[in-house]
């Protein structure tokens, strides 16, 4: 490669990472957009909130307690992560977006330190990080997006230890992905993606160090699951324990079907919007099949196509569920985006026939008019139902005064309110309103949201409180049950 062929592809990346970059500037204050699908769950409206407020209350408050929520047993290196910019700059919804896009921002640079991937790097961002759930989550504060680019960069790190056999990178590869897990603990799945990709690379290069490589790869892995044991799970028991109890419904066996598969197949993959992106991933699968059967990828192509072939079938055992926020689906979603860009990047640079450069020329095309519709789309139906809310909280209260409930996480971010969510399996006290002293609760209607947490202990909001205010926000119906001071310190 010419130095200024390397140079125009380099500052056509740096363009492409800024346009990128700027897209998101118009979503750091509103709403998810309402056509986001929340599979049973009320996804980054409710999320966002919920799992920043345990550092956000420790900033703002000085209290901590770790049963407050499951956020930092779950996100722990989220709240790390989100601490600093926080003290810094607040503890803001903005403050925790801008944070999340420099993130990603930082880590598409690690990805693309080596000169070859700038191509595959540009075309990642046209057809990926604008596919429309992917950049719907790339600019809001939730741990999914997090993982997924460290995975992104283990890709990276993993090709080059097997392309240039350097060791160190399988130690880079590990560390990334066990950032992931730490940024949520559901990731844990991924440490087993080198140990699989290392045993493909192996057998399809016919190498006879097969065993040593796996080996290396597999005590890696099991150090790891053991720091995960001693460090996060024993320590905190009881606390696991508590989760276990109250989310346990979500993964048994009646949540986990054939039925559920299929439908979760049609409506986050063959929709129509989705389409697209799935026959080119199909396509991209079947020729880089192709490809690594008959070895005809370079050194810098062939790790990567790898680890992404194991990423995406390592990511599949997230289908049969029962409950399927769109969210899982972010890394699942990425190791497709992942493997179209390096396959379609491929194919246009190397030395392939006309057709197969035009068929992916007019891939990249039908994919980036798809991602253009649905962000103009998203740009035109903002909505700022979560920041009237929060306006009109500020407005109503001050820094002391306490809101719980579910939604109440989403709804301090200017107040500086101290929140608890609440959830009927999740909560210590059979009577929140006198322990916690609320002089708001956050709920729905009809409580489903905390599992009827206030019904259960025969709690009538509508009784006891003095006021009530209605919010519409997306899907739901939101009461701000207004509490007086003589029911708080009963």
């Amino acid at each position: 490669m010419g130095l200024k062929e390397n140079g125009v592809k380099r500052l056509l990346f740096f363009a492409v990472v800024l346009g990128w970059f700027l897209s998101h500037i118009p979503f750091l204050s509103a709403d998810a957009d309402i056509h986001i699908r929340t599979g049973g769950s009320r996804g980054s409206w409710s999320d966002e909130g919920l799992y920043t407020s345990q550092v956000r209350n420790y900033i703002n408050h000085g209290l901590f307690d770790l049963l407050e929520s499951d956020a930092v047993l779950k996100t722990p290196l989220l709240s790390a992560y989100l601490y600093l910019p926080f003290i810094g700059f607040g503890t803001s919804l903005e403050v925790a977006r801008v944070a999340t896009v420099t993130f990603l921002l930082i880590s598409m640079f690690i990805f693309a330190r080596r000169r070859e991937l700038y191509s595959a790097g540009s075309i990642l961002i046209l057809t990926t990080f604008l596919f429309y759930p992917i950049h719907q989550y790339s600019h809001i504060g939730m741990a999914e997006i997090y993982g997924t680019l460290l995975l992104l960069n283990a890709s990276m790190f993993f090709s080059v230890y097997i392309n240039d056999q350097r060791r160190s990178f399988l130690y880079y590869t590990y560390l990334s992905l066990f950032l992931a897990v730490l940024f949520k603990i559901q990731f844990i799945y991924v440490l087993v993606i080198p140990v699989l990709s290392t045993l493909l690379s192996t057998l399809l290069n016919g190498r006879r160090n097969l065993g040593k490589e796996v080996l290396a790869s597999i005590t890696i892995l099991i150090l790891l699951i053991l720091v995960m044991i001693f460090l996060w799970y024993l320590p905190f028991q009881n606390e696991w324990a508590s989760i276990v109890d109250q989310q346990s419904g979500i993964f048994t066996r009646t949540t986990i079907s054939v039925n559920s598969l299929l439908e979760n197949i049609q409506r986050n993959f063959l929709v129509r919007g989705y389409l697209p992106f799935t026959s080119s991933f199909l396509i991209g699968l079947l020729w880089s099949i192709r490809n690594l059967v008959k070895n005809r990828y370079g050194k810098h192509t062939r790790g990567m196509v790898i680890f992404s072939i194991i990423w995406f079938f390592v990511e599949l055992h997230k289908l049969p569920m029962d409950y399927l926020p769109v969210r899982y689906l972010i890394s699942l979603y990425f190791s497709m985006g992942l493997l179209i860009s390096i396959v379609t990047a491929d194919i246009l640079i190397s030395n392939n026939t006309r057709p197969a450069r035009l068929i992916a020329g007019l891939t990249l095309l039908a994919l980036l008019i798809v991602n253009s519709y649905h962000y103009r789309r998203s740009f035109t139906n903002r909505a700022y139902s979560i920041a009237n809310i929060n306006e009109y909280i500020s407005f109503c209260t001050t820094p002391e005064d306490v809101l719980i409930g579910t939604w109440a996480t989403s709804f301090n971010w200017k107040s500086k309110n101290f929140a608890i969510p609440v959830w009927h399996e999740f909560l210590w006290t059979d009577n929140p309103i006198g322990d916690l002293k609320p002089r708001v609760v956050v709920s729905e209607p009809d409580e489903r949201e905390s599992d009827f947490a206030y019904k259960q202990r025969v709690i009538d909001l509508t009784k006891l409180s003095d006021s009530t205010r209605q919010f519409r926000l997306a899907y739901w119906n939101i009461n701000l049950y207004w509490i007086p001071k003589n029911e708080k310190d009963r």
